[in-house]
Formats: C-alpha cells, structure tokens, sequence
C-alpha cells in the first residue's frame, strides 16, 4: 500500500514523495488514522522552487485517488516554506503538534 513517486532532471534524482499506512501502535507526526496514509516528501536544495514539489504532490495525489484512498496527511512546521505549498494545493490544517501542524486533503476518489 505505500506509494512513492520520483522526480529525475538528466537522469539525477532530485526529488521524492510517497506515502505509507501507520496503525495507532506505530506512526509518525503526521498520523491521523489506520485508513489514512502520510505524506512525505524531499527535494535537493539546488532544485527548490522550481515547481517540482507542486509536481510530486499532485502525481502522489492522483496515484492515492487511483487506489480508492480517500485522504493524504502530512505534519509540517508552521514556519516552514512548503506550508505554502501544501495549503495553496487544498491541504487543511486539522491539529496541531508542538510547532508543527497536521493537514490532510481530501484525494478525488475514482468511482468503481
């Protein structure tokens, strides 16, 4: 069930996104339910800014939405720059750990 997706310029990887189930035993920050999977992601400091996160995210989004999962999560920092990002792409803020926020977005579910 977890899922990644991979951003590649000249054949170098600059980029990654996936995201994996948690149980309420083991999870990470941005956990929210067994049936809801986390996001994370990692682009190369050289390749910020360029869209290539926007682009990561939606493939992963798509991929979710493909495989009848119904919601994403994610934890990041309030003042970290991808907030922007994950807000301006339809992530709401549904909690709150420490300095960090917990967003989930709703994946467009395929009928079937």
């Amino acid at each position: 069930g977890d899922t990644a997706v991979v951003a590649e310029i000249d054949a170098t990887l600059v980029g990654a996104a996936w995201f994996r189930f948690w149980d309420d035993a083991n999870h990470s920050f941005g956990y929210v339910s067994p049936d809801v999977p986390e996001l994370a992601i990692a682009i190369a400091a050289a390749y910020r800014g360029q869209g290539i996160g926007r682009k990561l995210l939606e493939a992963l989004i798509q991929a979710a939405a493909g495989a009848n999962i119904a919601q994403l999560s994610l934890s990041v920092e309030w003042d970290n720059p991808a907030h922007h990002l994950y807000e301006s792409i339809g992530f709401k803020i549904v909690g709150h750990v420490g300095n960090a926020n917990t967003m989930t977005i709703h994946t467009r579910v395929q009928p079937g």
